[in-house]
């Protein structure tokens, strides 16, 4: 793949990552009222300027999105194994998740922390899955048409 092609991958991932979460601050503040809420007040508390705070907020958005969009070319790899290749996958889409809701007070410390990686560890094993048994179907109708 071509640095172009890695570059594009990642602004998509970019842009998607910002998408995700100016999409997810829209549903936490329609939970908790009529009003726009930008980030956790606590978070938000911790700067002189709100923009400041929602300028921040949108580059670790983008910079999430960039390493989620770009952990995905692991997969593509025939000398690892796929029990390595998803663990690796797991830990670099898992751990600046977790460092990212940390620094926007998404959760703390603790118990909240255990949570959050329980359900991130939840929610990865049913898509990862649900896309190996995609893949399974799809060998499996391969093969079928192969034998004749």
């Amino acid at each position: 793949m071509s640095a172009r092609k890695y570059m594009r991958r990642a602004l998509i991932g970019a842009a998607a990552g910002i998408a995700i979460g100016c999409m997810l601050e829209l549903a936490f503040s329609a939970a908790w009222g009529a009003q726009h809420i930008p980030g956790k007040p606590s978070f938000l508390a911790d700067f002189d300027n709100q923009n400041l705070a929602v300028l921040t907020e949108r580059v670790l958005y983008a910079l999430l999105g960039a390493v989620q969009a770009m952990a995905g070319l692991l997969f593509p790899n025939e000398r690892r194994s796929l029990a390595a290749t998803t663990a690796i996958h797991f830990l670099l889409t898992c751990v600046p998740l977790l460092g990212v809701g940390m620094v926007l007070k998404w959760w703390q410390g603790g118990w909240p922390l255990v949570g959050a990686l329980g359900i991130i560890t939840v929610i990865y094993a049913l898509i990862w899955v649900a896309s190996w048994l995609s893949v399974r179907a799809t060998v499996r109708q391969v093969s079928e048409r192969i034998e004749g």
